[in-house]
């Protein structure tokens, strides 16, 4: 049974409140790829927001942008996967198949 999705606020502000309330960071001009927010906790018991993106619709936004499948994932992949800078560095999910 596929559940309907959910509905909630828009992208943008949930990445406005998630970056204020909780230091979360966003890729710039991705807000089409957010998913969600994600709850995390440092070393010192900290705990701050994450935004949570689509792998697929941050390559779809690349490949609008003119490049190829190949190229965005490989740019994906190094340059947004890739990008530890800091704590509130947002997390890219992909789609898995569950048997």
């Amino acid at each position: 049974m596929k559940l309907p999705p959910r509905r909630g606020p828009g992208r943008k502000h949930v990445a406005r409140v998630a970056a204020e309330e909780g230091g979360a960071l966003r890729f710039a001009g991705l807000d089409k790829a957010i998913t969600g927010t994600a709850q995390a906790w440092d070393t010192s018991g900290n705990r701050f927001s994450k935004l949570v993106y689509s792998g697929e619709r941050i390559v779809k936004a690349f490949m609008r942008k003119g490049m190829t499948e190949e190229e965005a994932r490989e740019f994906v992949d190094y340059n947004v996967e890739g990008a530890y800078v800091g704590p509130g560095t947002p997390i890219v999910v992909w789609p898995y198949e569950l048997d």
